[in-house]
C-alpha cells in the first residue's frame, strides 16, 4: 500500500492594515440584528440587518429610507478611492426613492439566508422575535428578492402583525411557519441540497434552535409536498448555522463549536 503524506502549509497571516469598514449601521436597544452575510451568484454581497426593538410601532422594516428590517445588497468590488463599495444598478431604490443599498424589506430578523446554486432561488429564514418564525421562498422567477416586501410589522408569519392598517398588496406569503413560543425556535435557515446524495436533491435543509432538529421542506413551484424532521438530532440550543461547500454537501455548525456533515443514514 501507498501513503501520501500531506504538504505542510504556513500558517495563515492577516494583513491588519487590509481593514476597512464597508457599511456602519446605527445599532439600536440590544435585541438580535441579524448580520448574516452571503455572497450571490452575481458576485455581490448580500446583508441581512435586523428590524429595530421599536419595529412594531414604528414600521422601521417598512421604512425605505431605513436599513434596519432589511436585506441589503451592495458591490464591494465597485469600490474607488472616496467609496467603499458600488451600488448595484439592478437594486430597488438604485435610482432614488429609498437607502439604495436595499434589496429586499419588511423582514424582522433575517438570521439567516442563501441562494440555490442550481437556479440562483433566493431563500431567507426569518427568525422573527414576536410569535412566528418563517421561511421565505423568493423564485428567480419573481426577481430572487428584488424589492420583495416580507411583510413585517403587517404581518407576523401567515397572521395579522402588530400594524394593524392594510399592507402592501405585494407582500410575500411564508412558504414554512414556526411558532417562536413553541419548542422549535427559533428558525435557524440553510440551502436547498445540492449534494450527492439522491434521495434529498431540491429539499431545503434547515433547522431549529431549541430542540436542535435538522428538517427538510420540499416544494414544488411553492406549493410545500413535505416539510419534516429529517434527522439528525443535535440537542437543545445547539444549531445556529448550516453551510454548503463547492459540491453542494451541507454542514452543520452548533454553539459547541463543531462543524459536522450531513450524509445519507
Amino acid at each position: 500500500s501507498t501513503s501520501t503524506t500531506l504538504p505542510l502549509l504556513p500558517a495563515p497571516v492577516v494583513d491588519r492594515a487590509s481593514k476597512r469598514t464597508l457599511l456602519t449601521i446605527a445599532h439600536e436597544g440590544s435585541t438580535n440584528y441579524a448580520g448574516h452575510l452571503m455572497l450571490g451568484r452575481d458576485g455581490f454581497l448580500y446583508i441581512g440587518v435586523g428590524d429595530s426593538p421599536n419595529g412594531a410601532t414604528e414600521k422601521t422594516a417598512q421604512n425605505p429610507e431605513s436599513l434596519l428590517g432589511k436585506i441589503l445588497r451592495i458591490d464591494p468590488a465597485g469600490a474607488t478611492t472616496t467609496d467603499p463599495y458600488a451600488i448595484p444598478p439592478g437594486n430597488p431604490f438604485a435610482s432614488g426613492g429609498g437607502a439604495p443599498q436595499i434589496w429586499s424589506l419588511g423582514v424582522q430578523n433575517p438570521l439567516r439566508f442563501s441562494f440555490d446554486r442550481s437556479n440562483g432561488n433566493m431563500w431567507v429564514a426569518d427568525a422573527g422575535r414576536a410569535q412566528f418564525g418563517e421561511i421565505d421562498y423568493l423564485p428567480v422567477s419573481a426577481g430572487a428578492g428584488d424589492g420583495a416586501n416580507l411583510g413585517w410589522p403587517y404581518t407576523d408569519g401567515k397572521e395579522v402583525g402588530p400594524a394593524t392598517d392594510q399592507p402592501p398588496s405585494s407582500v410575500v406569503t411564508p412558504i414554512g411557519v414556526t411558532p417562536n413560543a413553541g419548542p422549535d425556535c427559533p428558525i435557524i435557515g440553510g440551502y436547498v441540497y445540492r449534494g450527492s446524495v439522491t434521495e434529498m436533491q431540491g429539499v431545503y435543509i434547515y433547522g431549529d434552535f431549541c430542540t436542535g432538529s435538522v428538517k427538510g421542506l420540499l416544494q414544488r413551484k411553492g406549493i410545500v409536498l413535505d416539510d419534516k424532521a429529517i434527522g439528525p438530532q443535535l440537542g437543545s440550543n445547539s444549531i445556529v448555522a448550516f453551510a454548503e461547500d463547492n459540491q453542494g454537501e451541507l454542514y452543520v455548525v452548533t454553539a459547541g463549536g463543531s462543524v459536522q456533515r450531513l450524509v445519507a443514514a
